[in-house]
């Protein structure tokens, strides 16, 4: 769940990143061609796109979508750890718990496409959880090589 966030936040940095780029470069070329010889007309189309770069970069900068992604990443990467430990024995089981536990405080709330995305695929293969609420706990998906059914394993 976290690395289906942390891939959303990275496209949404990036849909807002290009534009930014390319609406100054743009605004950019438009005000030197401005200085060579004046046109109003010209003067308020790079204007106006000098706004919508200042615009669309500071959204950018408010969502903060690549911080998002990282910090989504990282998590991912903290419970496949955990999993990982889980699946090849665990020697400390309290310690386990308690780094668990602690990721769990620490994590950052899934968006709604994430939960959204986790429902569908609950749903195209037929799975079934206790309760809705589960829905928001870090899911690990594991593939069972017996029978090559999907499960899910509430962690």
């Amino acid at each position: 769940m976290h690395r289906h966030a942390a891939k959303i936040y990275q496209q949404r940095d990036t849909m807002f990143k290009l534009p930014t780029i390319v609406l100054s470069t743009i605004s950019g070329t438009s005000i030197i061609s401005t200085l060579s010889n004046y046109n109003s007309t010209i003067s308020i189309i790079a204007g106006t796109i000098s706004l919508l770069a200042a615009v669309t970069s500071s959204v950018h900068s408010y969502n903060n979508y690549q911080s998002l992604s990282e910090t989504h990443n990282h998590t991912s990467k903290e419970y496949a750890r955990i999993l990982d430990i889980i699946h090849n024995g665990i020697d400390n089981k309290q310690q386990i718990v308690e780094e668990y536990n602690r990721l769990l405080q620490q994590s950052p709330p899934l968006p709604p496409c994430s939960i959204k995305a986790l429902k569908h695929f609950v749903k195209k293969y037929d799975l079934t959880l206790d309760n809705e609420e589960d829905l928001e706990l870090e899911i690990g998906f594991l593939h069972n090589n017996e029978n090559e059914k999907y499960s899910i394993e509430i962690v």
